[in-house]
């Protein structure tokens, strides 16, 4: 599978992004930088860059269809991506139990066995799906959930052990060890995260904050430096709105900013009930002054005991209300037709709510741990998460002064005049520019992709 002219492949293993396609229709957190990235034209239009996923608890690679990711991010194929991704992810599981059937022969006499042979083959002439085999010199990048699977991180060294391959690490946060109280699976994620930065050749964070805190994990761990990156988030998110605001606001009974926005998880981590708990109060001296306030996103860890609380809120004559699984588009005319957005999270590993309310000229109220600073910038209002009294206070002011709005408002729209903002192409650009080796790159494209747009608007790439 070599192409010729590259020494060297790029690839990346999008196992977790397929997997997570089983459950969900539009991708969050992660996978949203995964989708992001990954559907670029810089990586789609790459000769030298391959997406594989791996068959369940194996070393076994699949490659497939790039353009796959690209047309997530087209409404009219989006649902039909949704489908081909949810069934490569069957085809990993069906994998699995073939590998297990040519052990045991006598498997296949059982139903189970016979219809996952015929689902594999079907799936390999519908997506093209062929064996990948990793060799010497390629440069494998784990860009996603790597703790999905137990034990990853020993398949991953073995592999970088047996074909002397360079293996190029994502980390988007350090919370599962350094606030361990905020998810259930910190002990696995330690786990495979100690083995994996000890094995990884590269890493890749996403604000100065992880970057420091993984170099700080480095150095306790006795493994000295590695080669460190910060990459830039895209800010052009704002190219989902299709014009149809109107549309959207009429399907969730809302008005044009006469309500106000909270972006992320249904979990405790997001700290949603600051933002309840502070509505509740204010509601019995300001009434009809306390506008509709709409979480969005997906139920996480804790959503039940958040749910409940709201629903001992009465949830607040039906002002506090949850949405779940809307299109980028839809979440994009939310944020434009709102009054301004919150986003109280205890910790993070960036904060792109902040950003993309940012990007839409929407004013926020962001909590100002980790590094959701790097994220706001000098744009979002800054509060203390473990503070109810201090950020109660600070909602009523917005609620009560509309100039505070506006003059927030006003306060994006210089900045973004005198800024070009970063793309997600750029983000792509960047990212290969320090992972590609530059036998890879023709002598007239060297350095292409290094130069800068004056005035971006984000955080810069960074060494440590």
């Amino acid at each position: 599978m070599k192409r010729p002219g590259f020494e060297h492949r790029i690839v990346f293993d999008v196992t977790d992004f397929i997997a997570y396609s089983h459950a969900t229709m539009s991708p969050t957190g992660i996978q949203r930088v995964v989708e992001r990235l990954l559907g670029s034209q810089v990586l789609q239009q790459a000769p030298d860059v391959f997406f594989v996923f791996r068959t369940k608890n194996a070393d076994t690679f699949w490659s497939f269809d790039k353009s796959l990711l690209s047309t997530l991010r087209q409404p009219d194929k989006q649902r039909d991506a949704i489908v081909r991704l949810r069934a490569l992810d069957q085809y990993r599981r069906d994998r699995f139990l073939l590998t297990r059937a040519q052990a045991r022969p006598w498997k296949f006499l059982k139903r189970k066995y016979r219809d996952a042979s015929r689902r594999v083959q079907r799936i390999e002439i519908m997506e093209s799906c062929v064996p990948f085999q990793v060799r010497a010199s390629d440069v494998l990048v784990i860009p996603g959930a790597f703790w999905i699977d137990e034990d990853i991180s020993q398949l991953y060294a073995q592999l970088r052990q047996r074909h002397q391959l360079r293996l190029v690490l994502f980390v988007y946060d350090l919370i599962p060890i350094n606030q361990a109280w905020c998810v259930p699976y910190s002990a696995g994620f330690e786990r495979e995260f100690r083995k994996l930065i000890l094995n990884c050749d590269q890493i890749v964070t996403i604000s100065k904050h992880v970057a420091r805190e993984a170099t700080e994990y480095l150095i306790a761990a006795g493994a000295g430096s590695k080669p460190i990156f910060t990459l830039s988030f895209g800010w052009d998110f704002p190219e989902q709105y299709n014009g149809m605001e109107c549309d959207t606001l009429s399907k969730y009974e809302l008005t044009p900013r006469d309500f106000i926005m909270v972006v992320g998880t249904i979990e405790r981590r997001k700290n949603q009930l600051l933002v309840a708990r502070s509505a509740y109060n204010l509601y019995s001296h300001l009434g009809d002054k306390v506008p509709p306030i709409i979480f969005v996103g997906k139920c996480g860890v804790g959503a039940e005991f958040i749910e409940e609380e709201l629903a001992s809120m009465g949830y607040l004559n039906q002002r506090l209300r949850i949405l779940r699984d809307i299109t980028d588009q839809e979440l994009a005319n939310l944020y434009a037709g709102c009054r301004f957005t919150i986003f109280p999270s205890f910790a993070e590993g960036w904060g792109l709510p902040v950003q993309e309310s940012l990007a839409f000229g929407r004013p926020c109220l962001a909590s100002r741990t980790t590094s959701i600073p790097e994220a706001g910038l000098d744009l979002a209002t800054y509060f203390d998460p473990y503070d109810l009294a201090a950020f109660q206070e600070l909602l009523a002011n917005w609620l009560q002064e509309p100039r505070r709005v506006s003059e927030a408002e006003e306060r994006i729209a210089r900045h973004m005049v005198g800024h070009k903002p970063f793309t997600w192409e750029q983000t792509a650009s960047a990212l290969m520019d320090k992972i590609r080796p530059k036998a890879n790159v023709a002598p007239e494209q060297h350095g292409s992709t290094a130069n800068w747009p004056e005035g971006c608007a984000g955080q810069q790439l960074e060494h440590d």
